[in-house]
């Protein structure tokens, strides 16, 4: 997603045409998008390697839980974000007189549906992880 740009040129009328540049990161909603995914993998890697660590160790299962919630969520609201400005860009606006331009991109539409659904498969999985550590938290507390 991070790199998802292309040159586009637009044929306004059989003389003239009209070129530009299309990237992710021309719009907060992407940037967003791209941020959230880059932290939540960082932070992943390091919740690993405390988990891995302190294996024998509970205290460190509520703090690192809490903050895989927080995760989760702007994962989702990355998510959310990235597939609201996606739609306009696939369908448009008419009530607001955004054209669609995905017709006008060969590629850039399609990486960036890729990195929202794979994103989507990340939050979901991220959110099943959730739910089974909050279930043997809560079983490990009685």
């Amino acid at each position: 997603m991070g790199a998802a740009r292309e040159k586009v040129i637009i044929d306004v009328n059989s003389d003239y045409s009209v070129e530009g540049k299309v990237k992710s990161t021309y719009n907060s909603s992407f940037v967003y998008f791209i941020i959230v995914n880059a932290l939540v993998c960082v932070y992943s890697a390091v919740s690993a390697g405390v988990s891995f660590i302190n294996k024998n160790s509970s205290a460190s299962d509520l703090p690192i839980g809490v903050a895989d919630v927080a995760a989760t969520v702007f994962l989702f609201t990355g998510n959310a974000a990235a597939t609201a400005v996606e739609i306009l860009a696939e369908k448009g606006s008419s009530h607001f007189g955004w054209t669609k331009f995905c017709n006008y991109t060969e590629n850039f539409c399609h990486r960036l549906t890729a990195a929202i659904v794979l994103s989507t498969f990340a939050a979901v999985a991220y959110a099943l992880l959730l739910v089974l550590s909050m279930i043997a938290l809560q079983s490990r507390s009685r």
